[in-house]
């Protein structure tokens, strides 16, 4: 994780004015749709409420269908009446042209968006944003060849496929995107709850193993008769001993199945879960 922050923190540095400017760059590109739909921002400056949110609710239909355009699933935006009472219902009062708000709302949802394209792509989740923006001629001279070197030098390294999800997810709670800044607290606080996550995790294999452990038990008094001598010949081990393994593995299975959250962060834990479903004893 400590890899992570810093290459983050070096590529906000060093990327700071190429970011800027592919920000402009779409944000042009989103008023020019604003346009292209006719939408008469002067109703932002009316005393009519209903003219001034039905007004809102335009542009970010207009925001939201820009954002897919450039390849943002519909999943992953959010829906109209709840982005305009998440971000916009607070600034009536306020409010004095489009201008401003666009400044003060329309910016941070939308940076939010473009910085998370920015950091899949860092993370080699995903090129095809990349390619539409430069496709749509939305991205800084050779800016695409700069952020391949960069990710030539910088290996991020993640043990954990939920650490990128969560911070793709909620990239603003870890990132300022409109500063470019880290938010080193929230990050700290995204390690901590994975370190408690592994322990977790520990403690459900003990669990597991205990439980499998009882169940050998049971079964080894149960067949006192696997191994008898008859006719100077050893007797074939009882086909009901290895079916118990069965018994094991649906045991484990259950587990994960109660545990649907729990990911197996590497092959070193996958490993020591296997080796605990074969134990033969206490």
């Amino acid at each position: 994780m400590e890899n992570l922050t810093n290459i983050l923190e070096n590529f906000c540095k060093s990327f700071k004015k190429e970011v800027f400017d592919f920000y402009n760059k779409c944000y042009s590109y989103f008023q020019d749709i604003y346009s292209h739909r006719n939408i008469d921002v002067s109703n932002l400056q009316t005393n009519d409420e209903k003219s001034k949110k039905d007004t809102i609710l335009k542009l970010i239909s207009a925001t939201n269908s820009a954002l897919n355009t450039i390849g943002i699933a519909i999943e992953d935006l959010h829906p109209n009446e709840h982005l305009f009472t998440e971000f916009f219902e607070n600034y009536y009062e306020g409010l004095k042209n489009f201008d401003d708000l666009f400044e003060k709302s329309f910016k941070t949802y939308i940076n939010k968006y473009l910085f998370g394209i920015l950091f899949e792509y860092l993370l080699n989740l995903d090129s095809k944003k990349m390619e539409n923006l430069d496709l749509f001629d939305l991205l800084p001279h050779k800016f695409i060849k700069k952020l391949k070197k960069f990710k030539n030098n910088n290996k991020i390294v993640v043990d954990d496929q939920k650490i990128y999800n969560q911070l793709i997810k909620n990239i603003d709670n870890f990132v300022d995107t409109s500063s470019l800044t880290l938010k080193i607290e929230n990050l700290k606080s995204l390690v901590l709850q994975e370190e408690i996550s592994d322990l977790d995790f520990l403690k459900q294999l003990e669990e597991a193993r205990e439980e499998n452990i009882e169940v050998l038990r049971t079964s080894s008094k149960q067949e006192q008769k696997s191994f008898l001598v008859k006719n100077d010949q050893f007797e074939g081990l009882d086909t009901v001993i290895p079916e118990k393994k069965k018994i094991e593995i649906s045991i484990c299975e259950n587990q994960k199945a109660k545990n649907s959250s729990i990911v197996y962060r590497n092959l070193d834990k996958i490993y020591i879960f296997k080796s605990v479903i074969l134990i033969p004893g206490g």
